[in-house]
C-alpha cells in the first residue's frame, strides 16, 4: 500500500475515533488496529485506486452520523471480510469487544 493511500485511511480512522471518543475505549481500540493491521498485511490488495478499509470508513461515517447506529454497526462494516475469510469468528468478536453483533441469541 503506498504511503499516501496509508496516510489518508489512518487520518479517517483518527478522525472518526475523533468524532465518537466513546465508541471504543482504549483497548478496544489497540485490539481493533491490530486486527485490521494484521488482517489486510496478508491481503494483496495491489495498486486499486481505492483500499477496502476506505470505503468501509465512508460507510460508517454515514452509519454513526445519519443513521444513527453505533458499536455493533461499526464491528459489522469493519471486520465483514475478517469474519468472511475465516480470520476471525463473530463469537470472538463479540467475546473480544463484549457487544452482541448477530442475531443468534434475539429468539
Amino acid at each position: 500500500m503506498s504511503k499516501i493511500i496509508y496516510t489518508t485511511i489512518r487520518e479517517q480512522y483518527l478522525g472518526l475515533l475523533r468524532s465518537h471518543a466513546r465508541l471504543f475505549n482504549h483497548s478496544e481500540r489497540k485490539l481493533l488496529k491490530q486486527i485490521l493491521i494484521d488482517y489486510y498485511n496478508q491481503k494483496t490488495i495491489g495498486d486499486e485506486p481505492d483500499h477496502p478499509i476506505e470505503k468501509k470508513l465512508n460507510v460508517i461515517r454515514i452509519v454513526l452520523n445519519d443513521i444513527g447506529l453505533g458499536k455493533a454497526a461499526t464491528l459489522c462494516i469493519l471486520l465483514q471480510d475478517v469474519v468472511e475469510d475465516g480470520y476471525m469468528g463473530i463469537g470472538d468478536i463479540e467475546k473480544k469487544f463484549n457487544t452482541n453483533i448477530s442475531y443468534r441469541d434475539w429468539e
